[in-house]
């Protein structure tokens, strides 16, 4: 199993393990109770969230790929097999914080302002027919947008992790989970 840095191109396979691995989450079935019948609006809207992520600086992005001995791996594959990915953001204002939330390049910035216009107007025209829109509503009217862990300025922050669930129990969640507590312990 190896775990690196996520790529452009593992957006897709990410998509799509979130689809399996979240099929069954009480809050997805909440609000994408359509998802089924929808399940490429289902998809588009994880492979969006992953792409805006991908290209925001205080993201950082992980993948756990199949290596040659691993159960499950197939020679031959032109493309490596992603079964889980992690995402962390760092937050804080310190000298560690600031090294690890790189400057966003221009081509970036550009591609994240054409995903957050798209969320916009999917969001406007309720085009995701995957989403209850009225469920989407009332779940934003209860959950306070304030910071939880305001009170801890230097932090990593797990935002995701999903593990393909034909590979769940293998310790691929653990191995991406460790990556941040490393990061933490290290950083003090």
């Amino acid at each position: 199993m190896l775990i690196r840095p996520a790529r452009r191109s593992d957006c897709s396979q990410t998509a799509t393990l979130s689809v399996a691995a979240f099929r069954d989450d009480e809050l997805y079935r909440y609000l994408d109770p359509y998802q089924d019948q929808y399940p490429a609006h289902y998809r588009d809207y994880f492979l969006r969230r992953h792409k805006l992520r991908f290209v925001t600086p205080e993201y950082h992005f992980f993948v756990a790929t199949l290596e040659e001995g691993d159960e499950g791996y197939e020679a031959g594959d032109e493309a490596e097999q992603v079964v889980g990915y992690s995402m962390w953001s760092r937050k804080g204002e310190s000298d560690v914080a600031k090294r690890w939330n790189r400057k966003q390049t221009w081509a970036e910035y550009i591609e994240s302002l054409l995903l957050s216009t798209a969320e916009t107007y999917i969001s406007l025209t309720h085009s995701d027919l995957a989403l209850s829109y009225p469920n989407l509503h009332a779940f934003v009217s209860l959950v306070p947008p304030y910071d939880p862990y305001v009170c801890l300025p230097e932090r990593w922050y797990l935002v995701n992790l999903a593990v393909d669930p034909a590979y769940q129990g293998r310790r691929i969640g653990s191995k991406l989970m460790q990556w941040g507590l490393d990061r933490a312990r290290e950083e003090g």
